[in-house]
Order: structure tokens, then sequence, then C-alpha cells
């Protein structure tokens, strides 16, 4: 099972698998990424954290991975694998990991109050939140 966040700052993936065993993996956009919206980022999270987590999904049995969101979309467009315009760049490369990872994808919606796992770690400090001022 793996859960999803993005926040405007970054993504959080959590990949919970075989005897819960718990895998946290964390980014911050890009300035490029910063400026997208919410529903590219969220399945941009889901693409890094395919990326990121690759060796795990490639050692186990099983083929099929739960992505939890609280992003309706996101959760609407991978698992009907249909979208707009604008989002067709970001679901092809998911697909692309999907494909070649052979991997099965299926999504459920969180409501964000559930979420809470994901939400408080993408709320931690971070060493880039913070500066000294010279």
């Amino acid at each position: 099972m793996q859960t999803i966040e993005s926040q405007p700052q970054g993504w959080e993936a959590i990949l919970i698998y075989e005897n819960q065993i718990e895998l946290i993996q964390h980014d911050f956009w890009t300035e490029k990424e910063i400026v997208m919206t919410c529903n590219h980022n969220e399945i941009k999270a889901v693409q890094y954290s395919l990326h990121c987590i690759e060796q795990v999904f490639k050692s186990m049995q099983y083929r099929v991975i739960l992505t939890r969101s609280d992003n309706t979309t996101a959760v609407y467009v991978l698992g009907k694998w249909k979208t707009n315009e604008s989002l067709i760049e970001r679901i092809m490369q998911v697909l692309f990991h999907v494909k070649r990872l052979q991997l099965q994808i299926t999504t459920i919606h969180i409501q964000g109050k559930l979420n809470s796992t994901t939400d408080s770690l993408s709320r931690l400090c971070r060493p880039r939140n913070y500066a000294l001022k010279d």
C-alpha cells in the first residue's frame, strides 16, 4: 500500500509492504514544479514515488499496489487512465513506470482528515526550510 501526499513545497510517499515494513520517501519540488497545479503535482508525486522505490517493487512477490491519495482528480485519472490534455504528459510518465515495473495500480480516495500520517510528515521541518540571514 502506498500513500501519496503533495504539498506546495514538496511531496511525500509512504510504502507499507510485506511484513508492515514502512518506507518513507520525500523531496522538494523544483522551481518549475512549484508553479504547477496541485493535480499535476499529485500525479508527479506518484511518478517520483514509483521511481524512488523501484528496487522494492522489483523484489515484491505481488505486482499490485494500492495507491491512496486525498486528491480526487489523481485518484480518478490513475484509476481510469483517462485525463484531459493538461495531465496527459504526467499520466504517460506514470504509465511508463507502471508498465516497466509490471505493476497494476489500484487507487482509492482518502479524505484529507484521514490522511494524517503523510499530512503530518509533510509539515515536518526540513533542512532547506530555514536559512540564517547574513
